[in-house]
């Protein structure tokens, strides 16, 4: 019986651990693609609405839509006032869990543009790093589909083969 149960756990857990890996691909897909929408409302409302820099990412800080984003709510802190807008972004990114470094430094770039010049100039510097994130998000879906596919079969198959081999 309990043999059983190990062989159960065994493969339970195997299958488990190819599941997580997966997830942790589409998390990384869904990220790049709210920071995508970032990209698009930032560059949208600095166009149309010129809305100072600061006010906006407070306010798209608040947003419930970007709660995954956990850098934003560094913006809302009364500290926020006092320091460059691209210093507070480097240090914010810190807290920002499941991404890579390529997505990072793009977004270090990004914060390098906000504040820095006028609004059109701005507008134009997004649109190339919308640009550049698009490529990335076309690569994390691509790893996604062939790597997920990939982690879940393999944690199938392992948990198979260490049940036959407790067996």
């Amino acid at each position: 019986m309990l043999k059983l149960l190990g062989m159960v756990l065994l493969f339970l857990g195997s299958a488990g651990t190819g599941l997580l890996l997966s997830k942790g691909l589409a998390r990384r897909t869904e990220l790049l693609q709210l920071i995508e929408r970032l990209l698009l409302t930032l560059s949208n409302d600095l166009r149309y609405q010129k809305t100072p820099t600061l006010r906006l990412l407070r306010e798209i800080g608040q947003d419930e839509s970007y709660a995954k984003l956990q850098f934003l709510s560094a913006f809302e802190e009364p500290t926020a006032k006092i320091a460059p807008i691209s210093q507070l972004w480097d240090s914010a990114l810190k807290k920002q869990m499941g991404l890579q470094n390529e997505e990072l430094e793009l977004l270090r770039e990004t914060g390098r543009i906000l504040g820095a010049s006028d609004s059109e100039s701005q507008v134009n510097a997004l649109t190339l790093q919308q640009k550049k994130l698009e490529l990335i998000i076309t690569e994390a879906a691509q790893k996604q589909q062939t790597q997920g596919k990939l982690f879940r079969s393999m944690g199938v198959l392992c948990g198979l083969l260490l049940v036959i081999l407790t067996f």
